[in-house]
């Protein structure tokens, strides 16, 4: 039997930055964003990395507007003590997987070690399933796609994600927004979603206005398209930036995570609480077992 005074709908934010990979897709494969990107560019000159820097062996790795870099940039460039470029032409004719030739960049030579990786080209952009290297100290080397028109370099300086419930909102009764503080120039906003760690909808590119938060929310709508029709999940959001609407978006600032679902609690700890009408427990939160009346057992916080 469910005690229905200690069973709440969490919803409970965590209002601190997280500097993690989240999964893209790109010809049908799921990848993970260059980890320490602004280190890992082929301008950047201190050896920071231990290792090849990558948080999976063998996963998946690129970023918009980003591709690994296909010259040799000195020593202690990319944030480590021997750059990893790619030798020859990138990608082909046509989209799709392919393998590509690494150089590791000694003091003797411009190519001293090789190894193969695989990747894969879709629409715009490259990634690369990035295997450890033949020896310590090798970091792989990231440049720009397209030199004269570089992805921004602006980043907004935090964002967290607020669940507000909308009960007679044609798009459901929980949505989530991503807040963050704009920065003061003329800039670009792109909206990306994360549940459990999957991107599940990115929202149009616009500039800052008084209701760019609000365009941006991630619904129900989105949710269900995505597979999600109960709760019981982590949301992230990530925010980047373009310089203009038809550039490169920079680095990302990644929410920490909320979860929305159901957790036990003590009745007496919490503060914050509001009942859910009888009429929204089979809306989007699907069947639940319960015994009593649904405003004992559904509450937010």
């Amino acid at each position: 039997m469910l005690d229905t005074n200690s069973y709440f709908l969490a919803l409970v934010t965590l209002c601190f930055t997280m500097e993690t990979s989240q999964s893209m897709t790109c010809g049908g494969v799921e990848y993970k964003s260059f980890t320490k990107l602004e280190q890992r560019i082929h301008t950047f000159e201190k050896e920071v990395f231990d290792d090849y820097g990558m948080s999976t062996e063998g996963a998946w790795y690129g970023e918009p507007g980003y591709k690994l870099l296909d010259f040799a940039p000195g020593l202690l460039h990319c944030g480590g003590r021997y750059p990893a470029w790619v030798q020859g032409k990138q990608g082909g004719d046509s989209e799709g997987q392919h393998q590509l030739t690494m150089c590791m960049q000694h003091s003797s030579d411009d190519c001293y070690r090789t190894w193969t990786i695989d990747a894969m080209s879709c629409e715009d952009q490259t990634i690369y399933k990035l295997t450890k290297p033949p020896t310590d100290k090798i970091v792989y080397c990231v440049g720009y796609v397209n030199e004269d028109n570089p992805p921004s370099t602006h980043l907004v300086d935090s964002c967290s994600v607020e669940i507000q419930t909308r009960e007679n909102d044609y798009q459901g009764f929980a949505v989530f927004l991503c807040n963050f503080e704009r920065l003061n120039m003329p800039l670009h906003y792109e909206t990306y979603w994360f549940v459990n760690d999957k991107y599940v909808a990115v929202k149009d590119v616009a500039l800052w206005s008084e209701n760019y938060v609000e365009s941006s929310r991630l619904t129900e709508d989105d949710l269900k398209k995505a597979g999600f029709h109960k709760f019981g999940f982590d949301v992230r959001c990530s925010v980047r930036l373009r310089d203009t609407a038809g550039g490169f978006p920079g680095p990302s600032r990644l929410s920490a995570p909320q979860f929305a679902g159901i957790t036990v609690e003590s009745e007496g700890t919490e503060s914050r609480i509001r009942a859910l009408k009888d009429d929204t427990v089979n809306n989007f939160i699907g069947d639940i077992t319960y015994t009593g009346h649904v405003s004992k057992l559904l509450k937010l916080s």
